[in-house]
């Protein structure tokens, strides 16, 4: 059999240390629910070709990415019914991504390309974006503190009950 056999591992970081999560992950789905105790808990799997980089760094950013031998960025992105104490980024390539039920005492980036962005209930006291190209932008229910901007080309634009306090910029 020529089929890769994965292991899964699993890593422990206190939630108190960390103001920033930023995840890095090429063609697998990521999912950022809440854990049941104050801890961050990230089950992750590995093989010989496909490996994966946690490290907790002073300013409080957890830092988790995966190394792979593949050259696209096709996975999903998943965040729901999280309280985070700082700024939450979400990237990838090919592969939506759907934010809910946030609650962020920082900012909120979203960015993909070649797929959509689904965010409802989001309450940032950052800047709030969500960029993508040949996608389209759903965004529901969505309050921040400071600039609203959404952009996307190719593709449409939806919002609706939208709170800034700066400015909204919408654009396609």
């Amino acid at each position: 059999s020529t089929e890769k056999k994965w292991e899964e591992k699993h890593y422990t970081a206190s939630a108190e240390a960390i103001l920033r999560i930023d995840a890095s992950e090429e063609n697998m789905r990521v999912v950022l629910v809440p854990s049941a105790d104050s801890n961050i808990h990230i089950t992750y799997f590995e093989n010989d070709t496909e490996t994966c980089r946690i490290e907790e760094t002073a300013d409080g950013t957890l830092s988790v990415q995966r190394q792979s031998s593949m050259e696209s960025t096709n996975g999903s992105v998943e965040a729901a019914d999280l309280s985070l104490g700082g700024e939450l980024t979400l990237t990838t390539s090919n592969g939506s991504i759907t934010a809910k039920k946030l609650n962020l005492s920082g900012g909120c980036t979203l960015s993909t390309t070649n797929a959509g962005i689904t965010c409802e209930n989001v309450e940032a006291e950052g800047a709030f974006s969500a960029q993508t190209k040949n996608g389209p932008v759903d965004i529901k229910t969505c309050k921040s503190g400071g600039t609203v901007t959404v952009k996307t080309e190719n593709a449409a634009v939806s919002l609706e009950d939208i709170e800034a306090a700066d400015a909204v910029r919408a654009s396609t």
